[in-house]
C-alpha cells in the first residue's frame, strides 16, 4: 500500500445520483384512513401507526437527500483541494523544487 486515495469522481457523482432519484422516487401507497366508519379501537390506532409511518418516510426522505447534498459538496471540496495539490506539484517540479 502506497498510502495514495484515489478517488473516481465520476463514478462517485453518478451513484450519488442515482440514489438522489431513488429517494425522490421513494412513495409507499397506503390508504389514508382504513377507519372508515369503523369504530374498533385497534383500526383507529393503525390509522395513527399509518400517519406515523407516512411522517417518518418524508423525514428519512429529507434527510437523506440532505446527507446526499452533503456528500456533493465535500466531492467537489475534495476535487478542489486535489485540484490544488496537483497544481501545487506541478508547480514546483517544474521550477525544481523538491
Amino acid at each position: 500500500m502506497n498510502g495514495e486515495i484515489h478517488i473516481r469522481f465520476a463514478q462517485v457523482e453518478k451513484k450519488l445520483r442515482q440514489l438522489q432519484n431513488t429517494t425522490e422516487a421513494l412513495t409507499i401507497s397506503y390508504l389514508s384512513s382504513i377507519a372508515g366508519e369503523n369504530e374498533l379501537d385497534v383500526v383507529r390506532k393503525l390509522d395513527e401507526l399509518n400517519g406515523e409511518l407516512r411522517h417518518l418516510l418524508e423525514k428519512y426522505k429529507t434527510l437523506l437527500l440532505s446527507n446526499i447534498q452533503s456528500t456533493f459538496h465535500s466531492l467537489d471540496a475534495m476535487k478542489e483541494t486535489d485540484q490544488a495539490i496537483s497544481s501545487s506539484i506541478i508547480g514546483k517540479s517544474q521550477r525544481g523544487e523538491e
